[in-house]
């Protein structure tokens, strides 16, 4: 009986080390950034001289293609903010100049592996009983913080810099804003900085929400 319940044991700890490798594997071993889409088209402002700029919040199909989490079921927003730059000035643009209540990337981040915590607490009590949990438990909080990195650097990538970036002349440049759900709006400001004499210029810029 002992030997059946041993075998038994180890079938289990084993199933458990096994499912917990996979699930992060295919998180993590499979993560690949892909870039944000064009928002409108892509010729036709560039017709025209000046600055244009064009805004979408993400659906749950887009939130999945373009950043590989369903954020909206967080509470998320993300608004990606495509900017054609057809004058012949550079500009700057930076987080002081988003006029919207957005999160850092690593908030963003830390929103989306909340969601691990209660199985890795489970690890825990677990191993408290019976000290061979403690390996899944281990492997489950290195990922997870592999995890978190991997989405907290590709977010960072996407986003409004807080130190700002240039936009050069002739350029397009897309960024995507986080925002909570009950900050998202229909409209918003953004304010570019004029390289050259330091003044913001205001683009009242509406949000397509689908």
């Amino acid at each position: 009986m002992k030997k059946v319940l041993k075998n038994s044991f180890y079938v289990v700890f084993l199933s458990v080390v096994m499912v917990s490798g996979f699930f992060h594997y295919n998180q993590l071993e499979h993560y690949q950034s892909t870039p944000p889409p064009h928002i409108g088209n892509i010729l036709q402002p560039f017709k025209d001289h000046g600055v244009h700029i064009r805004a979408k919040a993400y659906n749950v199909e887009e939130c999945r293609a373009y950043l590989k989490r369903n954020l909206l079921s967080k509470g998320l927003n993300p608004i990606q903010v495509t900017i054609q730059n057809n004058t012949e000035k550079s500009y700057i643009l930076s987080k002081e100049g988003v006029d919207l209540p957005d999160l850092s990337p690593a908030a963003v981040a830390h929103t989306v592996n909340r969601g691990y915590i209660p199985r890795s607490i489970a690890f825990k009590v677990a191993a408290f009983f019976f000290w061979p949990f403690m390996i899944p438990g281990a492997i489950d909080t290195v990922l997870t913080l592999r995890n978190h990195f991997e989405l907290k650097g590709d977010y960072a990538a996407k986003s409004v810099k807080e130190e700002g970036e240039l936009l050069l002349p002739y350029s397009t440049t897309h960024r995507v804003i986080f925002v909570r759900n009950q900050h998202l709006t229909e409209q918003f400001t953004l304010y570019l900085k004029d390289l050259r004499n330091g003044q913001y210029s205001p683009y009242p810029t509406k949000i397509e929400i689908s």
